[in-house]
């Protein structure tokens, strides 16, 4: 009843006011804001997609929520069409795999479509009051990250593989067909001669006009389209697909054209993309990828505005599926976060040069992993031809090529720790001429080095996550308050030696607004899965009383065991005003604690 009475309230709010310019929710009602940066081109018009409550399970079907309430919301946004978003789910039998990392429930998230003239903020608001829901938000459209340039229809001058060892690599070890690589993007050119015999073959799916293996597509042979729903990823709008699967996946050895850092790794062509070249169905196509059976899922692709429903399924393959889910940092050429290169369990990858320095157009910043060669990649093209392009867009299937020799080479690792050995094998490339960016550590561990990746050696990687970070008192974090930190170090790869140890310190520019206490802890030997607390040595530091409101905080935790170094870059929001953006400050949170560390074989990086 009370849920019931305050549904009333905020439709009576709304039908009152639906003439004026601009609504406003009261604040219980005022859960979303459109994140900054968000134009109209970036989601879908009259679109929400949201995630019903477990407890509402019962009401749900595969068309509708029978729900009185809900009724009322559906009827006064005029809803056209509501439906699953993936229809192909249901409820992970289990809350945890096998690796003790929690499953993700894809089976209650639901695409709404509505005709009735409220813009898309309001329609998100007044679906999220109706309480059954865990969250509501646009549908976001992804770009692809790329910038053309002449294309050269050329097969020479793939100085990429020189400048990540592939050659050295493929001396010792060549890959295997059973590693499959997701090209989720415009789509591929089905005939081109450099790429036609590395496509992944479903014999299981033949031509025949019926779903032979029963997995809710009809004949997918050879990949799917998504955007247009058939069996044809023949690209259209933009052949940036094309170009994208020929960096990891074209043909190697056979005479013809470039070469493919994955060898003789395969490809699944996933046409995310509809007719006009919009990528109208990117996260379906990532979990298209993991249902699959792809590996490793490439993502040249992304845009501003962060969405729950997206981190999920990324979440979802990596969890559920255990793949590695590779995306490109942006061509933004600042630190904006763009998605979904900045959630926590994407494989992020910003573009360098030839000579190691930052693609004058990459993104970077705190959420990216690794780095790889991004300008002046000469690739597959339309019209079986060649091109020469730039953009993180050719950095990110790089690395997943990378990422599907290791997966070959090291069949029973899990997708985070291909990645994982991908991070500590990099060149450490800000002591050379990235300097300026050493501070953040804004390209990640460095670039990408699959000589080193594919070596049988052992090395640890560590992997940090904040437990707790307590003030003792009421949790406001404010000027004067003293807070205890107490990371949670799981380690991915080989056993760390006994002498392992964690150092905290503050980066600059606001690195003078507190003063750290306590910043070492030594963690012992952490066994392959294993973890261990800091209980007894916090971290602890001091919130200076001159710190302004609202600093973002970045904290840098180094980890050192022998020859092995690694960080983890973690961004608090200290001294928050009571006047903060309450939505805001939620998604802060969700996003401030990535779970996956920055790590780097070569000597620290210097930190103010």
């Amino acid at each position: 009843m009370k849920r019931n009475i305050q549904f009333i309230i905020a439709i009576l709010f709304l039908v009152n006011n639906v003439a004026t310019a601009q609504i406003k929710f009261d604040l219980k009602n005022n859960y979303f804001k459109m994140p900054a940066g968000v134009q109209n081109k970036d989601y879908e018009p009259k679109t929400v997609v949201f995630k019903i409550k477990e407890q509402h399970r019962p009401i749900c079907t595969q068309h509708a929520i029978n729900d009185g309430v809900f009724a009322a919301v559906a009827e006064q946004l005029g809803t056209a069409a509501i439906y699953k978003n993936f229809p192909n789910q249901n409820p992970p039998t289990e809350t945890y795999n096998e690796r003790g990392e929690k499953l993700v429930d894809l089976s209650l998230i639901y695409k709404l479509e509505y005709t009735k003239d409220y813009a898309i903020v309001q329609a998100i608001n007044l679906l999220f009051a109706s309480g059954l829901m865990d969250y509501a938000e646009p549908k976001y459209i992804r770009h692809p990250t790329y910038i053309p340039n002449d294309p050269q229809a050329t097969a020479s001058g793939q100085y990429h593989l020189a400048k990540i060892f592939a050659y050295q690599a493929w001396d010792n070890f060549k890959g295997d067909t059973s590693v499959v690589v997701g090209i989720t993007d415009t789509g591929t050119e089905t005939a081109h001669p450099d790429l036609v015999a590395n496509v992944k073959i479903n014999y299981a799916d033949p031509i025949n006009n019926i779903d032979d293996d029963n997995d809710g597509y009809i004949d997918n042979y050879r990949g799917w389209d998504l955007g247009t729903n058939d069996n044809n990823p023949q690209w259209q709008g933009s052949p940036h697909g094309v170009h994208v699967a020929g960096i990891s996946g074209a043909s190697t050895d056979n005479g013809i054209g470039i070469a493919g850092i994955g060898f003789k790794c395969k490809f699944l062509p996933i046409k995310i993309a509809n007719a006009s070249g919009a990528l109208t169905k990117a996260y379906e196509g990532i979990e298209y990828a993991a249902m699959h059976n792809c590996q490793i899922i490439n993502c040249s692709w992304g845009g501003p505005g962060g969405s729950q429903t997206e981190e999920l399924v990324i979440n979802f393959a990596t969890f559920n599926k255990n793949c590695l889910v590779v995306v490109a940092a942006g061509n933004e050429g600042n630190q904006n976060e763009f998605y979904p290169a900045a959630y926590p369990n994407a494989f992020t990858v910003a573009s360098t040069t030839g000579t190691d320095a930052r693609s004058p157009f990459s993104t970077y910043g705190h959420f990216v992993d690794v780095s790889a060669p991004g300008s002046s990649i000469n690739s597959t093209w339309s019209g079986a031809g060649y091109a020469s392009l730039d953009g993180t867009s050719m950095a990110s299937p790089c690395v997943a090529g990378a990422a599907a020799m290791v997966k070959a080479k090291f069949p029973n690792y899990s997708g985070l720790q291909v990645g994982e050995r991908l991070r500590v094998t990099c060149d450490n490339i800000v002591a050379n001429t990235n300097q300026n960016l050493a501070t953040y550590s804004r390209l990640g561990s460095g670039r990408i080095n699959l000589q080193k990746a594919l070596a049988d050696n052992s090395i640890p990687s560590i992997v940090m996550n904040i437990k707790t970070l307590t003030d003792g008192n009421d949790g406001i974090f404010k000027n004067g308050d003293t807070l205890k930190l107490i990371g949670n170090f799981k380690n991915y790869l080989s056993p760390s030696s006994a002498n392992l140890s964690v150092t905290m310190s503050a980066i600059a520019p606001n690195n003078s607004f507190i003063t750290i206490l306590n910043n070492t802890s030594t963690l012992g030997q952490i066994l392959t899965f294993d973890s261990t607390l800091n209980t007894n040595t916090p971290f602890r530091f001091v919130i200076n009383p001159n710190m302004p409101q609202n600093i973002d905080m970045l904290l840098r935790f180094t980890f050192t065991d022998g020859t092995y170094t690694g960080f983890k870059v973690i961004k608090l929001k200290l001294n928050v005003s009571s006047t903060a953006d309450e939505y805001g400050e939620k998604r802060w949170v969700r996003k401030s604690f990535p779970a996956i560390s920055r790590t780097a074989t070569s000597a620290p990086l210097v930190t103010s």
